[in-house]
């Protein structure tokens, strides 16, 4: 059970497979939140209790 402090909601902009085979489970999940404003590309962001890498980030929107 997640017991962390819950800081604010985002909004999920965009899941995609960047992978070159299909059979490839990767995927990019690109989020948009305020909360995103001061992170940067390196950053470890928790997200429903799991750590994600910031990929590329843009603003209120980061993708990981």
């Amino acid at each position: 059970m997640f017991t962390g402090i819950v800081e604010g909601l985002g909004k999920v902009e965009e899941v995609e497979n960047p992978g070159v085979d299909k059979r490839d489970a990767s995927l990019r999940l690109t989020l948009e939140s305020p909360l995103f404003e001061g992170a940067k590309v390196g950053d470890s962001i928790a997200i429903n209790g799991i750590c994600l890498t910031v990929e590329t980030k843009r603003n209120s929107r980061a993708s990981f």
